[in-house]
C-alpha cells in the first residue's frame, strides 16, 4: 500500500530552519556544518528536532543544531541546511490529530507557535 505523501524538496539553503513554516508534517533535513561537512540527517516536525543519537525528541534550537552538526573527534557549529524534504499529506486521517492549519497548509502550526 502506498503512502499518499506529496514530497517538496528545498535544495542548497532553500529552507531557513527557524523561518520556515512549522508544519506537524516531517521533514527531513540535511545538516551542513561549518566544517563543509554534511553527513547528518535529523527530522524535524512542529517545533521538535529528531535525532537518532538522542534519547528523545528535542526542540529546535541552534544550541542543538551545533550538537548534531559536530562528531565525536570534531566539534562543528550548524551552518545551514543543504537538503530538506517536507512530507506532507493531502488527505490526513482523523487519528493522527494534525491541527487545522497543518490540515489545511493555511497557517503555521499551532502546536509549534501557538497560532493556529
Amino acid at each position: 500500500k502506498r503512502l499518499k505523501y506529496c514530497p517538496k524538496v528545498f535544495r542548497n539553503a532553500q529552507y531557513n530552519i527557524f523561518k520556515s513554516n512549522f508544519y506537524c508534517w516531517p521533514t527531513l533535513i540535511r545538516l551542513a556544518s561549518s566544517d563543509g561537512g554534511e553527513a547528518h540527517s535529523i527530522v524535524v516536525a512542529g517545533e521538535w528536532l529528531f535525532d537518532s543519537n538522542l534519547p528523545e525528541a528535542a526542540k529546535i534550537s541552534i544550541s542543538i543544531l551545533d550538537w548534531c552538526s559536530s562528531s565525536d573527534e570534531k566539534e562543528s557549529r550548524f551552518s545551514h541546511v543543504s537538503e530538506a524534504v517536507q512530507f506532507i499529506n493531502k488527505k490526513p486521517r482523523d487519528e493522527w490529530k494534525v491541527c487545522v492549519g497543518c490540515r489545511k497548509m493555511e497557517k503555521r502550526c499551532f502546536l509549534a507557535q501557538k497560532c493556529g
